[in-house]
């Protein structure tokens, strides 16, 4: 199979034509912290969304269970060191099919400090429809938005 990439415009729905989702992120959000949750929206909806995660932070490890979207990734918040933009990863497979549709999540925020954060996370949105929509929103109490330079890259993925 081969790996093609999609750009959307504003309003743009993602084709049907592929067999899974990826998403590439560097992300620094307006948040007066070091890291930043980064909701994710299928069809512009965190219903039915849960997840298992874990995570290394500030020299410990932990494990949590976010839930509609929340904590789905983090990225850099805006004390982090400057310049400096978290990574994340979301991989969907089957995002057409009728079944409940499962993600997995890689990231990790970027700073100078013990207080930045890496996870791993299994998502899954126990929804039947297919994705056509996929929306970010920095978590930061819903008030702050994602700074200049973030960058979001969704790949189509083909499976022979």
């Amino acid at each position: 199979g081969g790996v093609s990439s999609v750009t959307l415009g504003s309003g743009g729905t993602i084709p049907q034509t592929y067999t899974d989702l990826v998403v590439k992120a560097s992300v620094r959000t307006a948040y007066s912290g070091n890291y930043d949750d980064v909701y994710i929206k299928f069809n512009n909806n965190t219903s039915s969304q849960s997840a298992k995660m874990i995570y290394g932070y500030n020299g410990s490890t932990g494990s949590y269970s976010p839930a509609n979207g929340t904590g789905w990734g983090f990225g850099t918040g805006d004390t982090a060191t400057a310049s400096t933009f978290g990574t994340l990863e979301w991989y969907v497979p089957n995002y057409t099919s009728t079944n409940y549709k499962s993600a997995s999540i890689d990231s990790a925020s970027e700073t100078n400090a013990a207080t930045a954060i890496t996870a791993l996370a299994a998502g899954l949105w126990s929804n039947t429809a297919a994705i056509t929509s996929i929306v970010f929103v920095p978590y930061s109490g819903g008030g702050t938005s994602f700074k200049q330079y973030s960058t979001f890259y969704l790949y189509g993925i083909l499976k022979a």
